[in-house]
């Protein structure tokens, strides 16, 4: 290499030629033209910038500032967030996170529709299947919302797990519907009350209970049937039923609790009756 003082920014600048590698193995040996040396570690920007690896160059230059990485970046916009967002928080203008995120806002796209195109079970596995993107879009059109402004969007955040989202205008606001998506196996469920509202089945018919029949004073025989009816369980008279039909006159009911041992009224006396004998016919 020839010594060739070149003015940079202002700042003059003096060639280095190699003279070596050193013992170590990890750096080059420069000299200058009045046999001053120097020694620059042999470290992967020097290996990328001899290869004229310009992208890796860029991302190793970040990485020395101590700036965000262009992956840290799309990182921040696969998990939802906006151009403005994402410049604000790394430090970047909004004109170098529009350089990384169009590859990422693709994906996101992508996997939006993967989600849309989910075919949903019917209840009872009965009936033709629809796919999410088509049953939100009827029950939103039921709702009155015009399909321009219905928006699907998807992203991850932690882990494998995608949400798909839907935006749409309802009631004077912006309203979302989101579902846990897993790409692999291509099912989703409801994350929250409007997406279980947009695309699970509409409950099945339930029977009506039938109510209680009402008692008719009037038609059923008055108060006194009615209370027959309540004690049907009770334990048969005879004596008293044979005298109700003959229109004999019917002795006053005694409560069970007031009945003593031998089927006598707990607070009377009670007379001791021989059996009669039946007669002999001659």
């Amino acid at each position: 290499m020839t010594t060739r003082p070149q003015p940079t920014h202002g700042v003059s600048m003096q060639d280095l030629r190699l003279i070596g590698v050193d013992d170590d193995g990890g750096h080059l040996l420069l000299a200058s033209v009045d046999g001053a040396r120097f020694r620059v570690p042999l470290d992967e920007s020097l290996r990328a910038a001899a290869r004229r690896d310009r992208p890796r160059l860029g991302q190793l230059q970040i990485e020395i500032e101590g700036g965000m990485r262009p992956r840290d970046v799309q990182a921040m916009v696969r998990a939802g967030m906006s151009a403005d967002e994402v410049a604000e928080r790394s430090g970047w203008t909004v004109e170098k996170v529009h350089k990384y995120e169009g590859p990422i806002l693709a994906e996101r796209e992508y996997v939006a529709g993967l989600g849309r195109a989910v075919r949903l079970r019917q209840r009872g596995g009965s009936g033709p299947s629809t796919t999410l993107g088509q049953r939100v879009a009827d029950r939103l059109t039921a709702r009155g919302v015009e399909a321009d402004s219905i928006e699907w969007d998807a992203w991850r955040r932690e882990g494998p797990e995608w949400t798909v989202a839907v935006n749409f205008s309802a009631g004077g606001r912006v309203r979302q519907g989101t579902w846990a998506f897993d790409v692999a196996s291509r099912s989703l469920h409801a994350k929250d009350d409007e997406a279980r509202w947009l695309s699970e089945d509409e409950p099945a018919a339930t029977p009506v209970p039938r109510e209680a029949p009402v008692y008719d004073v009037e038609a059923d025989g008055g108060l006194d049937a009615a209370g027959r009816r309540s004690r049907a369980d009770d334990p048969v008279d005879l004596v008293t039923a044979m005298r109700e039909r003959s229109g004999g006159p019917v002795p006053p009911r005694v409560p069970p609790s007031r009945v003593g041992a031998g089927g006598c009224p707990a607070l009377g006396r009670c007379r001791a009756v021989a059996p009669r004998r039946p007669r002999r016919h001659r």
